[in-house]
């Protein structure tokens, strides 16, 4: 029984042979097997085929157990999509959409067509709604919302898009035009959405970064110790801790230990309410559990006693 990815259902299962459908196609040094299967899981059909010489040996049964077999239909190839991180969704969709194209068949022309879709949306996301595509992309170059050379770029999408969407199909589109087009939106994306938000990022981990440093030099100047070795994110947060302010817990029902209750009190002057309550329920949890008093020695003895009706000596 042979097993493989089925195509339809998308399992790696095993595939029962259909007597009766084995075809030979004999040549003249080795023959082309085909043979149908059967998916346990869907019960969807493939058709597996190789050559060999399968000799006497039951047709289904060598392609069952052949290696080099080849199967189909094939099941679909998983492309991973292209993200746009910070772009708006409706246009990082349709931007991942414009890459499938590209991959999936060779797609070229409606590669190009989305790529040309994807600029427009943007400049209609930015407020540039009137006029055609020349017009929206210069107008986001005169808006500072893409460089020059960006824009120049937008323009070579455009013209490539007209081509596709006027029917000027004269000349194929290569694999090769249309990686370039997508290369050029990509661009047009960066420039309006991506690198501002990488520049907010960078801003916003800078004022962050600041702050903490301004927190462990006034930490500092107030004569606070500071722990070596540690990032400043490490030392705020220290020092937000030690500056907790202890609160009185409900004593638990068994209290624990005098022991404890002394480890606990000392505890309780340099930490927090959490720590003293995670050492409460500590303590109380292993408290030692004395033993039952009905099974003391005396006790014992006296049960013994009673139930044999002799001294022990």
């Amino acid at each position: 029984m042979a097993s493989r990815t089925c195509w339809k259902c998308g399992n790696v299962a095993h595939l029962t042979p259909i007597k009766g459908s084995a075809s030979i196609d004999q040549k003249i040094l080795r023959a082309e097997v085909m043979g149908a299967f059967r998916c346990d899981a869907c019960q969807a059909l493939s058709i597996a085929r190789a050559t060999g010489l399968p000799g006497n040996q039951d047709p289904l049964a060598w392609l069952a157990g052949k290696k080099n077999v080849e199967w189909l239909p094939q099941p679909p190839r998983v492309i991973p999509a292209k993200l746009f991180p910070d772009v708006p969704a409706a246009i990082a969709s349709a931007a991942s959409e414009a890459y499938r194209c590209r991959q999936v068949g060779n797609a070229n022309r409606a590669a190009i067509l989305m790529a040309r879709s994807v600029i427009e949306a943007t400049a209609k996301d930015k407020g540039i709604t009137t006029g055609p595509l020349i017009s929206k992309i210069d107008q986001m170059h005169d808006r500072r919302l893409i460089r020059p050379d960006v824009r120049n770029g937008a323009h070579e999408v455009r013209h490539f898009g007209n081509d596709m969407a006027h029917g000027g199909f004269v000349q194929d589109v290569s694999p090769q035009d249309a990686d370039m087009v997508l290369a050029l939106m990509d661009a047009v994306l960066a420039d309006v959405y991506q690198s501002p938000a990488l520049v907010a990022k960078a801003k916003a981990a800078r004022e962050t970064r600041e702050q903490l440093n301004a927190t462990l030099a006034a930490a500092a100047a107030q004569g606070k110790q500071l722990t070596l070795g540690l990032s400043p994110q490490m030392q705020a947060l220290l020092l937000q801790f030690q500056a907790t302010k202890p609160q009185a817990l409900p004593r638990p029902e068994n209290d624990p230990p005098a022991a404890g209750s002394a480890l606990l009190s000392q505890s309780a002057s340099r930490r927090g309410a959490r720590i003293r309550h995670d050492l409460r329920v500590y303590l109380a949890a292993w408290q030692p559990r004395l033993p039952d008093p009905s099974f003391s020695s005396p006790a014992l003895e006296k049960r013994l006693r009673t139930k044999r009706g002799t001294a022990l000596a």
